[in-house]
């Protein structure tokens, strides 16, 4: 057994923090702003604490919900975590993209396999472009072997 794709371990940690650090700026943000008669800053400082502690909290759920290994592949066959096992040769595109922020790209990403017509995708995959590789490669394998 071999594991092509698997979750980007301490991506949970990261996102944790943003929802925490969301949660100190909302209230930092309702005792600064209390005196204020401006009632745009106000709205501006509450506003953008529930923007950081939402996307820190949704990431967070989407983190914990990942499967550890998305793709695994055992003897001749894929398995994927949503439980679709097929032969490497039946794959018809991979794709990756890695995930980027302020222009640095990072290892991890999300990885799509067309296979039979439909798209498979995984979001939060370490080593993102070695398991595209690998994938490619492995289909390479069998679609020689099978001539």
């Amino acid at each position: 057994m071999e594991v092509i794709a698997r979750k980007k371990e301490g991506l949970f940690l990261v996102y944790a923090i943003a929802f925490g650090l969301g949660g100190i700026l909302l209230i930092l943000g309702l005792v600064f702003t209390a005196n204020l008669e401006n009632e745009l800053a106000k709205i501006v400082a509450v506003g953008a604490a529930i923007v950081v502690m939402a996307i820190g909290g949704v990431t967070c759920i989407r983190v914990l919900l990942t499967p550890k290994e998305m793709i695994v592949y055992e003897g001749e066959s894929l398995r994927l975590a949503s439980g679709v096992t097929f032969s490497p040769r039946l794959i018809e595109r991979v794709t990756y993209r890695l995930a980027s922020a302020k222009g640095v790209q990072y290892e991890w990403g999300k990885l799509c396999v067309f296979v039979g017509g439909k798209e498979y995708s995984y979001h939060f995959v370490a080593d993102v472009e070695q398991a595209h590789n690998r994938l490619i490669a492995l289909r390479s394998e069998a679609t020689e072997q099978k001539k």
